[in-house]
């Protein structure tokens, strides 16, 4: 099962930033760092991030309500009997790097 999780993930990972291509947000960048499938596969939590930070929030409410769009659009590209469901956060991970960053710069 491992294997197999990690393969969805990568799949689902590059699927969903090939949907945000298209049908995503123009105020923003959104780059798909990640995503996490849950044990049972009812589920997934896409990571992004976004530039500029200042747009995260309206953002994050935007992808929301395309969730519904990229799990049928994941639909139509597998052959799954089972698209999970897709939540999206801001991925906390690449903030840090960029703190870091800005960090070492002022050394």
């Amino acid at each position: 099962m491992p294997e197999r999780k990690k393969r969805l993930e990568a799949l689902f990972r590059n699927l969903a930033g090939d949907f945000l291509k298209t049908h995503g947000v123009k105020t923003a960048v959104i780059t798909v760092t990640g995503c996490d499938l849950r044990k049972d596969l009812g589920g997934a939590v896409v990571r992004v991030s976004i530039y500029p930070e200042i747009e995260e929030g309206e953002v994050l409410r935007k992808l929301e309500a395309l969730s519904g769009r990229l799990r049928s659009f994941i639909n139509s590209q597998t052959k799954m009997r089972t698209v999970p469901r897709f939540t999206f956060i801001a991925d906390s991970g690449e903030k840090n790097r960029n703190r870091i960053d800005e960090l070492l710069d002022t050394l």
